[in-house]
């Protein structure tokens, strides 16, 4: 992506602009991020295919430890802070169990899209959601 990059004049600093929809310190979009959350927990796909599916460094096919980063991420609020907190069963579950309850939190905070560009819908959900949260922080 694209980024804009400001030199300040005064104090010579230097200011990136990007979207807001763009997750600070994380390679990945807040919809790519949730997509890949609700590939894992709603629709059961393996980690090492949400990777390929979202865009991660093709490699090992035993998972992909940055969906795992941004699982945890979320389980300490660091990541998707608006989706409340988690309860210790959610917190104890399974990657998938986790990624499921969280994937359904994300979908109720965005505007259901009236396009889907071909995505099963609630794919299309989480990812409006997952902006939503983005965008308001």
């Amino acid at each position: 992506m694209r980024v804009r990059r400001y030199l300040c004049t005064r104090c010579e600093s230097v200011l990136t602009v990007v979207p807001r929809e763009i997750v600070a310190r994380r390679h990945f979009g807040a919809g790519a991020i949730g997509v890949a959350i609700a590939l894992l927990g709603l629709l059961g796909r393996m980690q090492h295919a949400v990777r390929d599916a979202v865009g991660g460094r093709s490699g090992s096919r035993s998972g992909w430890i940055t969906l795992r980063r941004w699982l945890r991420a979320i389980v300490d609020a660091r990541l998707f802070g608006a989706i409340g907190a988690l309860s210790a069963h959610d917190r104890a579950s399974p990657s998938a169990q986790l990624a499921a309850v969280i994937s359904q939190r994300l979908r109720g905070f965005g505007p259901r899209p009236e396009v889907t560009l071909g995505a099963p819908p609630i794919l299309a959900e989480v990812y409006a959601g997952a902006v939503h949260i983005a965008r308001a922080a």
